[in-house]
């Protein structure tokens, strides 16, 4: 299971970095939600580093500068690489919600969500490319496993 999240979060990292290049190639071609959405992307992954660390606190900023995208994204991929590497993914993790509601979940459920959102919005991000006008890299997880 250590090599599968190994693998995913690698891929996701690698494609994350590719799609950020291309918000800043075509950066005056494509709608600011693009750069909203990547930044969403780049702060949920941190917050839920956080909660596994029992660091968070919630916070009232949530935007993230196209500048920090790439050094952000390399901090959450070395940090997520160490928690699926140091970390039982059984354990559970007990967290707040910005509005202040506890929950419970294992990590294993919490690398899976945060897999799930990345490309979730990354793919809006890509559909928005196409509709300005502009050929999105691919991104499938079957062509990262081609090259």
């Amino acid at each position: 299971m250590l090599d599968y999240y190994i693998d995913i979060f690698s891929y996701h990292h690698q494609f994350n970095k590719t799609v950020i290049e291309y918000l800043e190639k075509y950066k005056n071609n494509f709608p600011e939600k693009c750069i909203n959405w990547m930044s969403h992307i780049l702060y949920a992954h941190e917050v839920w580093i956080l909660r596994v660390q029992n660091k968070y606190e919630v916070m009232d900023e949530w935007t993230i500068p196209q500048s920090e995208f790439v050094t952000r994204e390399n901090s959450n991929y070395k940090k997520t690489i160490a928690i699926i590497q140091d970390l039982p993914l059984k354990k559970n993790i007990k967290y707040k919600t910005s509005r202040g509601i506890i929950y419970v979940n294992s990590i294993s459920e919490i690398l899976f969500h945060i897999c799930n959102h990345t490309a979730h919005h990354r793919g809006m991000i890509i559909a928005e490319m196409r509709n300005s006008g502009i050929a999105p890299p691919v991104t499938d997880y079957i062509f990262y496993k081609r090259i």
